[in-house]
């Protein structure tokens, strides 16, 4: 094992983080908060960059309901949204800009149990409606939004700068000669069916200088 290879053990005592959930022990009760690392950079899209408001709304929504609320009892969800607001402050989102959205989560979460059968057929409805993708232009691509919104169908929007556009994969690729295929041998009966990882005239040596070595040797 490579010396740089380290494990380490957490004594969690009355707590014990997993992911991005601390689960905590109180008494005879298992409760749950939200976990983030010490290292967390508070680092995500700034309000000035060039992506659409719905991206940028999106953030704080993932940031609140799957995070700050659904992972943690609700004694902690002010010290979690507080914790957002602080971020996203620093991210150069406005207060009211957060707070509407705050606002706006929360109570979709308090109505959910009583509105939930009158929003069957609304769900009905929004499964059936299609997808359309458009790449994001500042003020460009939002007014396709106009256009859309009496065809049933869900706008989206898409990065024209991608991770994939900048970072590229060093490994050697294969070449084509490893796909699948059946080779039968000429020198024998054996028959070579399958797909190695290896290049297929490296297995095609291996079989060559397995069958030089069957053969008997003249003196």
């Amino acid at each position: 094992m490579h010396s740089r290879i380290k494990f380490t053990l957490e004594v969690g005592g009355d707590k014990l983080n997993f992911l991005d959930i601390t689960l905590i022990k109180n008494e005879r009760i298992i409760e749950s908060d939200w976990f983030h690392k010490p290292t967390l950079s508070g680092k995500f899209i700034n309000f000035h960059s060039l992506h659409s408001l719905t991206q940028k709304k999106g953030v704080i929504i993932g940031m609140l309901d799957i995070r700050a609320v659904l992972l943690s009892q609700p004694k902690y969800h002010l010290k979690n949204i507080e914790l957002i607001v602080a971020t996203f402050l620093e991210n150069d989102y406005s207060l009211e800009f957060i707070f509407s959205i705050i606002n706006s989560r929360l109570k979709s979460f308090f109505h959910k149990d009583t509105s939930k059968q009158g929003n069957s057929d609304m769900e009905d409805e929004t499964a059936k409606k299609s997808c359309f993708t458009v790449p994001y232009l500042s003020s460009i691509s939002e007014k396709f939004k106009n256009i859309t919104k009496d065809m049933n169908t869900s706008l989206y929007y898409c990065s024209l700068n991608k991770l994939d556009g900048i970072i590229k994969d060093h490994k050697d690729r294969l070449q084509v000669p490893t796909k699948m295929s059946c080779i039968q041998c000429r020198d024998c009966d054996a028959t070579y069916v399958g797909q190695t990882g290896r290049l297929l005239k490296m297995r095609i040596k291996e079989h060559r200088n397995y069958i030089n070595k069957k053969l008997p040797v003249n003196l």
